[in-house]
């Protein structure tokens, strides 16, 4: 660091030289979603089966694809991808 100063500053305020000459401010710009580089998207062709039949009927999953479980606080959603594992590790017995 070439220089840090002290005392009561707002956020567009500079607070710190670096020594290569960059400034840092109090506030800090970082991108919230970036997306990844790829030559193309594979389309999903195979269900995921979790035995349960209100997911697999109202909100079907392809395998290796991502999902949210709709419903209020408190109402275990979280009992429905420990069912899927173990259906998953069911079937490959």
């Amino acid at each position: 660091m070439k220089e840090i100063k002290k005392g009561k500053f707002k956020v567009d305020a500079v607070i710190c030289t670096l020594a290569d000459g960059k400034e840092l401010m109090m506030m800090q710009k970082w991108p919230v979603r970036k997306p990844r580089p790829v030559a193309k998207k594979l389309t999903p062709s195979t269900p995921l089966i979790t035995g349960q039949r209100i997911l697999d009927g109202l909100f079907p999953i392809a395998k290796g694809g991502t999902a949210a479980i709709p419903g209020p606080f408190g109402r275990r959603k979280n009992s429905y991808p420990a069912a899927a594992c173990k259906m998953e590790a069911i079937q490959k017995l």
